[in-house]
C-alpha cells in the first residue's frame, strides 16, 4: 500500500468512507512486490477508501489509559503520522525500571505501530518540548499492529502484557532536525612588512 494511503487510513472508523489526495513523495511503498509505473510516480493520486473491517481489535481494559502533563510544551502539537524524537522511560508499578532512552532518544513515526499502543495513545495532543506521565493499562503494552513493514516495536525490551505500566515521555522534537551548516572560516589577512 502506498504510504499516503496508509496514512489516510489513520483515525478512520469501521464502515467509514474517505477521499484522499496523495502527493508524489507519498506514493512509495516498502513492499518489494509493489511496482508503480514511472508515469504515476510524478503525479497526484486520488483515492477513495472504504474501511470495511478493523483487525486486530483495539485492546480493551477495565482501566483507562491516563496521561498527566508535567511540563506543557511550547512547540507545535504532535499529529498522527509525524516523525518524533522522544525520550521514554518505563516502570512497573512496584518501581522496577524496564527501559530508559534518556541517553539516546527514540525516533519513530507516530501511528505506525513502531511503539507500544499505550505510548502512542499517551502521546496524543502532546506539544513539542512537553513532558507527560502515562499510566498504561494491561493489554496496551504491545504495538497495535505487530505485522507492519516497519517491524516490531522499537523498544529493545518485551513489556509485560498483564501489568499496569508507568511511562515518562518527553517529546523532544517533531519532524526532521534541520541540517546544520558548518561555518566557513574567514581567511586571516596577511600583513605585509
Amino acid at each position: 500500500m502506498p504510504q499516503g494511503v496508509d496514512l489516510g487510513l489513520i483515525g478512520m472508523q469501521q464502515g467509514g468512507i474517505r477521499k484522499i489526495t496523495v502527493p508524489p513523495p507519498m506514493l512509495f511503498t516498502s513492499h518489494a512486490n509493489a511496482n508503480l509505473s514511472p508515469a504515476v510516480k510524478d503525479q497526484l493520486m486520488a483515492a477513495k477508501i472504504s474501511l470495511r473491517e478493523l483487525s486486530p481489535a483495539l485492546p480493551s481494559s477495565s482501566l483507562p489509559l491516563r496521561a498527566i502533563n508535567t511540563v506543557f510544551g511550547d512547540g507545535k502539537q504532535v499529529a498522527c503520522g509525524d516523525k518524533v524524537y522522544a525520550s521514554v522511560s518505563l516502570w512497573k508499578t512496584d518501581g522496577t525500571q524496564l527501559f530508559s532512552s534518556d541517553k539516546q532518544p527514540l525516533v519513530f513515526t507516530l501511528g505506525q505501530s513502531q511503539m507500544p499502543y499505550g505510548i502512542e495513545q499517551g502521546m496524543k495532543q502532546m506539544m513539542e518540548e512537553g513532558e507527560r506521565i502515562v499510566i498504561i493499562p494491561p493489554g496496551y503494552s504491545k504495538p497495535l499492529i505487530a505485522d507492519v513493514s516497519s517491524g516490531p516495536s522499537l523498544l529493545p525490551v518485551t513489556l509485560p502484557d498483564n501489568e499496569i505500566l508507568v511511562a515518562k515521555i518527553q517529546l523532544l522534537h517533531i519532524g526532521d532536525y534541520p541540517v546544520k551548516k558548518s561555518p566557513v572560516p574567514t581567511p586571516t589577512p596577511v600583513q605585509k612588512q
